[in-house]
C-alpha cells in the first residue's frame, strides 16, 4: 500500500533470522501487515533481520507471537529516517 506520513512503524527484532522467518508466518495468519527488512543501524548494531510492521499493528503483533511461542528480543518504534 501507499505509506504517507501519518503512518509509522515499528520493528520487531529477533535473536536470529530464523525466527523473523517464522514470526512473519504467523503476522500473515493473523492479516498483520509486515516486511522483513535489514536491522537498521539506529536500531542495532548486529546485523540481521527484523519485521517491519505499523506501531498500530503492534501490540496485536506482540500477542501473536506471544501465543504461537516465537521468540522475540522487543518491538521498538523506528524514527522515519531509520529506513528511508
Amino acid at each position: 500500500g501507499r505509506e504517507g506520513p501519518m503512518n509509522r512503524f515499528s520493528a520487531i527484532l529477533f535473536r536470529s533470522s530464523g525466527y523473523s522467518l517464522w514470526a512473519a508466518l504467523h503476522l500473515k495468519t493473523a492479516g498483520i501487515e509486515r516486511h522483513l527488512i535489514p536491522v537498521p543501524r539506529s536500531v542495532s548494531a548486529e546485523c540481521g533481520y527484523c519485521i517491519r510492521i505499523l506501531t498500530g499493528d503492534a501490540q496485536r503483533a506482540h500477542k501473536v507471537l506471544a501465543n504461537a511461542g516465537v521468540e522475540f528480543i522487543n518491538i521498538v518504534e523506528l524514527e522515519e529516517r531509520a529506513f528511508a
